[in-house]
């Protein structure tokens, strides 16, 4: 019901950050956040919708469509990275699938589709990954073009995060 401005909370026992269908659901009206909470680590994770992103011109289908086709974009491209990384011993399989998960939604909030928030810590693990850094930019410059077409330039907006003020965000972490 596009009247309601419901703040989800949800379990990832897993402790990874949100998948594509958790993202995906926020193109649909009356859902304006997202938490996943969870993990042996007590990581916590939040995703809304841009204001940006949420005016691109489509149905709220066609918006989920366009998060679902972003967000495996972003992952095809950090992924191989990763792999190589961890069949050359570099990271461990946990880092590997807890950092790609959590990079895959940095990137689509440096893209200005989501504000992203996280206390996920990913250590050193981009310097550990060689070539990760450059495929990051890489990802966030396609994204956004994907995401905003013509418009992509003008959104380059540095977002600071601002006070948190629906009732479902007060006292989460």
């Amino acid at each position: 019901d596009p009247a309601n401005d419901i703040v989800a909370h949800h379990n990832h026992p897993s402790g990874a950050s949100f998948s594509h269908t958790d993202v995906m659901a926020l193109a649909y009206p009356g859902l304006r956040a997202v938490w996943a909470h969870g993990g042996k680590n007590g990581n916590v994770y939040r995703a809304e919708l841009t204001p940006e992103f949420d005016a691109v011109p489509g149905t709220p289908a066609e918006k989920a469509k366009k998060i679902e086709a972003l967000h495996n974009h972003v992952r095809w491209r950090l992924r191989t990275l990763m792999q190589e990384a961890f069949d050359q011993k570099l990271v461990g399989l946990d880092e590997v699938n807890d950092g790609l998960n959590h990079l895959n939604n940095e990137v689509l909030a440096e893209a200005g589709v989501i504000d992203y928030r996280s206390n996920y810590e990913l250590g050193d693990l981009v310097a550990r990954v060689p070539g990760l850094d450059v495929s990051i930019k890489n990802a966030v410059e396609a994204a956004r073009k994907e995401a905003f077409g013509d418009k992509a330039d003008s959104n380059r907006i540095d977002r600071r995060a601002g006070e948190l003020r629906h009732a479902g965000d007060v006292g989460a972490t």
